[in-house]
């Protein structure tokens, strides 16, 4: 399960920044339109919206047919429910898109064979599914980690006009996605740019763990009028 002493210490300071922040996150929010136009929120797809590792552990990929059994079949409509509630709350809060290093069309293709309902999501509400892989592994072929860092530069910039209304959040397992927000935020010193890192290669159920634990702090991890890093582990 996650490690508790770990939960309850980042559920924590996420409340009480919230909390101390109050007054200026309605201040900020207030400058010019609205929360939809000044936050980007992006997600990478394997290990962080769908269990890649674990389903490669059961022999399972997702342009094969295999049976799968009923028990894998009820712990993936329960991820996929917590993947459509993480992503529902995500859409009110800001741009969301996807951005992965997978190749292009492996979101739809993991969607069609095993997340039917969060493909239909994704699709409905028009999040883009960015490969950036696809789109900059040519430009930088010996170094995977730049692929997000130009995706985001490309991508995510243009979400966030001014530079003290940004607000972007940043999830994923590896460190490409926080080094892409790093690089992002570099030169953009009063943006609020957050990273949380997932375990990596994570059973089923422990993904199901961090998505619940990401909505039940998602507000307070959103109205934090700063920048930081949190890590979730397993013990």
């Amino acid at each position: 399960m996650v490690g508790e002493d770990k939960n309850q210490g980042f559920v924590a300071v996420a409340k009480q920044s919230a909390s101390q922040s109050d007054q200026v996150t309605r201040s900020w929010g207030q400058k010019s339109g609205s929360f939809l136009d000044k936050s980007a929120i992006v997600f990478d797809w394997d290990d962080t919206l769908f269990a890649s590792s674990a389903m490669s552990s059961y022999g399972l990929h997702s342009s094969e047919e295999e049976d799968l059994t009923s028990e894998m079949q009820g712990l993936l409509i329960e991820l996929e429910e917590h993947v459509i509630s993480v992503l529902e709350k995500a859409v009110r809060f800001g741009k969301v898109c996807i951005i992965t290093n997978a190749d292009n069309g492996w979101v739809a293709l993991c969607g069609e064979r095993f997340f039917p309902r969060a493909l239909s999501f994704i699709e409905r509400k028009e999040i883009p599914v960015i490969s950036a892989r696809h789109l900059y592994e040519s430009k930088y072929p010996t170094t995977p980690t730049k692929w997000k860092e130009a995706a985001f530069a490309e991508h995510i910039a243009p979400w966030c006009h001014r530079e003290e209304d940004m607000n972007v959040l940043v999830l994923g397992d590896g460190l490409s996605e926080r080094l892409a927000a790093h690089a992002f935020a570099k030169n953009r010193t009063q943006a609020r740019v957050k990273t949380v890192k997932f375990v990596e290669h994570p059973t089923i159920k422990e993904l199901v763990q961090q998505l619940f634990l990401l909505e039940t702090s998602f507000d307070y991890i959103w109205e934090h009028d700063g920048t930081f890093d949190i890590d979730l582990n397993f013990q």
